[in-house]
């Protein structure tokens, strides 16, 4: 068996507790006998480039990670919205997607860092989710369909708004170790500011109308924490929510996810573009790095009572005061 067979099965046999296990999901994804399945396992047929393509597709498998072992090769696939002229609908069909294909693998976990407000908390308030994709419109792909236009808390379609509430009750079920830093408000506090600058609210009560969705979200996650569990919009609640309060947080979102399966990391690039990679060494650097992160932390959820009141007090109090300078 050539090399790259070799590392193909042995990850292959990585991903299923018993072999017998491999073989019945590979001979449906490949439509071949057991017997076939075997052979090729066993090193005695190697797989074709197109079974190969279709076990990588299937299993999450990088072929290119298997084709480069060097130290110095780390290897991502690219997330491109605008570049691809992808709708909004499209990313969040995505998420949805990449989030349906982890939510039931074995001992999931999820470890999230972010400098601005969590994306997850945009999916719970629709206002707040059409000035998200207002703000990425124009900052970010430059759409034509703006153009000058104001801001409408309709602009996401009724698919939209079921993709958001989908794409929530995934990460509900998954548990989750989150970083946030005390200036997670900042980029929407600008952001907010600027569209307001330019002309493009109709009126004072869209700006308050936003920072009263900011207010119920800052509630909902300081809930969340406080029960140490999280909740969907319908208030069911499901897997662990552990956060933590960090202040030596200089990047950007960073999402690494981890299970008995596989593993990968992601993160943000030209928001709301990101790159996704599973490739081992950039895994186990995000791992040591969060890790890292984490033990400079003050844990806030459950029985942290005073700090985790003064952390949500504090969001609170700068949305307020945003508020009242908003007048």
């Amino acid at each position: 068996m050539n090399r790259f067979n070799t590392i193909l099965t042995k990850r292959i046999e990585e991903l299923f507790e018993k072999k017998a296990n491999a073989v019945e999901r590979l001979s449906e994804y490949l439509h071949l006998g057991n017997h076939a399945i075997y052979r090729r396992l066993k090193g005695e047929t190697p797989f074709t480039f197109e079974e190969a393509c279709i076990l990588a597709s299937k299993l999450n498998i990088s072929l290119d990670a298997l084709a480069f072992s060097r130290e110095e090769v780390a290897l991502c696939t690219p997330n491109f919205y605008n570049k691809q002229h992808k709708s909004f609908s499209e990313f969040l069909k995505d998420l949805l997607r990449k989030f349906e294909s982890i939510v039931h693998l074995e001992d999931v976990k999820m470890y999230y860092t972010s400098k601005g407000l969590p994306f997850f908390l945009y999916l719970t308030q629709p206002e707040l989710l059409a000035f998200k994709l207002f703000v990425w419109e124009i900052g970010s792909w430059n759409s034509d369909s703006i153009n000058g236009k104001q801001f409408e808390f309709d602009m996401l379609s009724t698919e939209d708004l079921i993709l958001a509430k989908k794409i929530h009750k995934c990460y509900c079920c998954i548990p989750s170790y989150e970083a946030w830093n005390s200036a997670i408000l900042d980029s929407t506090f600008e952001q907010i500011q600027y569209i307001d600058d330019i002309g493009l609210f109709k009126n004072k009560n869209v700006k308050h109308k936003l920072l009263d969705a900011l207010n119920t979200v800052i509630d909902r996650a300081s809930s969340m924490a406080d029960k140490g569990q999280k909740f969907d919009i319908n208030q069911q609640s499901s897997a662990a929510f552990h956060l933590y309060h960090v202040e030596l947080l200089n990047s950007t979102n960073v999402t690494y996810v981890t299970s008995k399966q596989h593993s990968f990391v992601s993160w943000t690039f030209c928001d709301p573009d990101y790159l996704v990679s599973c490739d081992k060494i950039l895994c186990d650097r995000a791992a040591d790095w969060l890790g890292a992160l984490i033990k400079q932390s003050s844990y806030i959820s459950r029985d942290s009572f005073k700090a985790r009141n003064q952390y949500f007090n504090s969001l609170k109090q700068r949305i307020k005061t945003f508020q009242t300078l908003s007048l």
